[in-house]
């Protein structure tokens, strides 16, 4: 087995689990006791683990960077932008090709017993494939915290079962209907399984009184100590540059001021507020230069991230409408006016809700496509945005629609995460 062959045998997973969701319904064909004897035995290491509907991976960045400074940390998020790898890391690095091959090729036998054995309708989960090579890894390093990600959801997640004695929970909205169910009550009710047994601490991002009130009868319930933004911790004095995003974080009675986080958006300066005081719950001896230092070395690709400063280019995985606010908040707050635009969502994202939502900043709104073949780009977008009125340049790649852009005026770069690695590539 090559890395190929170990990312393809995680891949067969998805491609099976989407084919049966939409089939079944995630309830009834995810087993996440499946895995479990197999995750369990990995729960001697403390572990915090993260869901939302957005913001997850850059959470679990942010927290990782500052329990760093105390420890070797551990971190499993998807999906990723240029590697599998990138899924897997100790110490802010992916894990090497041989490591994960010889780790997943170990894996393999147990994983097809147990698949094998399954009736017809039922899978095994691939985040739990990607969990337990991830905590194998960890083992072997010897981290003294991990953090891990969620996938969609947190009832019938298997990262979710992992033994842990923190969750966080970020910003929730509607999302993945067909799987978490159609209200928003339904997705926070889901994500709210995140809160077990085993927790020690919870904590939640700002949230609407659906998804919040679902929070914490769950918190409740279970006698769980619920931290929430805006009570108990919060970004104060926020205030975004072509540097990053600057502020003060409130954790309890306690302010640590200048902080600079390298990603632009008031919602960042929130992610880093939850992280920091996840941070200081669990190691408490942590110092305020630590954490200041901790999240101004942060590097997360495509999440409001400024690729260079002249012309100012802003790169984020924006692909549906509801993103859009955030993406345009960031435009006001740095009084750019009008920018060029450069939108590639494949078919089955919301490119139009995109292109519709911001089309009013666009100095030039370039519609593109990625590199990435697995990803559908068909003319069908070219006339969804003309029969929505909505001017556009049509460009085959990104680096031809880069050529496009005025040059001296700011580009904001929105898409799926194909294009993101595009523009990785591009500019490093």
């Amino acid at each position: 087995m090559d890395r190929e062959g170990a990312e393809d045998l995680i891949y067969e997973y998805y491609l099976a689990a989407e084919r049966l969701q939409k089939d079944s319904g995630i309830e009834m064909v995810r087993d996440p006791s499946l895995l479990a004897h197999v995750l369990s035995s990995f729960s001697g290491t403390p572990c915090a683990v993260v869901t939302g509907s957005k913001g997850k991976g850059s959470l679990c960045m942010m927290l990782s960077s500052i329990l760093s400074a105390t420890t070797s940390v551990g971190m499993l998020t998807s999906p990723h932008i240029t590697r599998f790898n990138e899924r897997i890391r100790v110490g802010g690095e992916p894990i090497p090709d041989g490591d994960l091959v010889r780790i997943v090729s170990g894996l393999e036998p147990r994983i097809k017993e147990i698949s094998d054995s399954l009736p017809a309708g039922k899978y095994i989960s691939p985040m739990g494939i990607q969990a337990a090579a991830a905590l194998t890894y960890f083992s072997e390093k010897r981290t003294g915290f991990n953090v891990l990600e969620c996938g969609k959801g947190a009832k019938y997640d298997d990262v979710a079962r992992v033994p842990h004695r923190y969750a966080l929970i970020n910003s929730i909205f509607l999302e993945h209907t067909r799987e978490l169910g159609p209200t928003l009550k339904d997705i926070a009710e889901d994500k709210s399984f995140v809160i077990t047994e085993d927790t020690e601490c919870a904590f939640s991002a700002r949230q609407s009184p659906e998804a919040m009130e679902a929070i914490r009868n769950r918190s409740e319930a279970l006698g769980i100590p619920l931290k929430v933004y805006g009570e108990d911790f919060c970004a104060e004095s926020v205030r975004l540059t072509s540097n990053g995003t600057e502020f003060t974080a409130r954790i309890g009675d306690h302010r640590i001021p200048g902080l600079t986080v390298p990603l632009l958006g008031r919602h960042m300066a929130e992610n880093a507020a939850m992280a920091t005081a996840a941070a200081l719950t669990i190691r408490p001896e942590l110092t305020d230069d630590e954490i200041r230092k901790a999240l101004a070395g942060i590097v997360w690709p495509g999440r409001m991230e400024i690729l260079r400063r002249e012309p100012l280019t802003i790169l984020d995985a924006c692909i549906n409408r509801s993103s859009c606010g955030q993406v345009l908040e960031v435009m006001d707050t740095l009084s750019i006016r009008k920018a060029d635009i450069i939108i590639g969502i494949p078919d089955d994202k919301d490119y139009a809700g995109v292109a519709e939502a911001v089309s009013p900043r666009a100095e030039r709104l370039i519609l593109t496509r990625s590199s990435n073949p697995h990803y559908v780009f068909t003319d069908a977008q070219a006339a969804a945005l003309e029969e929505r009125g909505i001017p556009y340049i049509p460009s085959p790649d990104l680096e031809n629609a880069l050529a496009l852009t005025g040059r001296d005026g700011p580009v904001v770069i929105l898409g799926t995460t194909s294009l993101i690695s595009d523009a990785e590539r591009l500019f490093r």
